[in-house]
């Protein structure tokens, strides 16, 4: 008797199997039905047997252990999910107007430049982009244009 994976299963220990090439996209699409269902691990099919039977008598015992290509992997994309919010949260608390500051920013207009192109004075550019810098917790224009690029 197979149990499906979409089944939850709350004391069964899932070990999620992929190719090598899956590495790159292990904690990411490949990995998620496995760890939306309590996965313990994920190794590769090119590790070998013995590391297969680590892995698996840790998930047995309770333990999340996976090597350590792969939770290195792991980490890179929590970090990188981590600095998409933070980065979508703080885009969010901008007013319409500081948006359109902000892409301004974003092709390296100084406040002159961008209180031309708007018809506004320097001094409400000045005060849109300090608003800017402090809602997005940044340091200086330069590191809240980088906000105004894709990721």
């Amino acid at each position: 008797m197979s149990a499906r994976l979409d089944e939850p299963r709350p004391r069964a220990k899932i070990v999620g199997i992929g190719e090598p090439s899956d590495l790159a996209v292990a904690q990411t699409r490949k990995f998620r039905p496995h760890s939306r269902q309590g996965a313990s691990a994920y190794v590769t099919k090119e590790e070998s047997i013995e590391d297969l039977v680590r892995v698996s008598l840790a998930a047995a015992d309770g333990q999340f252990l996976c090597l350590p290509r792969i939770s290195r992997l792991m980490q890179e994309r929590l970090s990188e999910l981590a600095a998409s919010r933070e980065r979508s949260a703080g885009l969010e608390r901008l007013s319409r107007r500081e948006h359109i500051n902000l892409r301004l920013l974003g092709h390296n207009l100084s406040n002159k430049q961008i209180a031309r192109e708007l018809g506004l004075e320097v001094s409400t550019i000045k005060d849109h982009v300090h608003n800017i810098i402090v809602k997005l917790s940044v340091k200086n224009r330069m590191q809240a244009a980088t906000f105004s690029r894709p990721i």
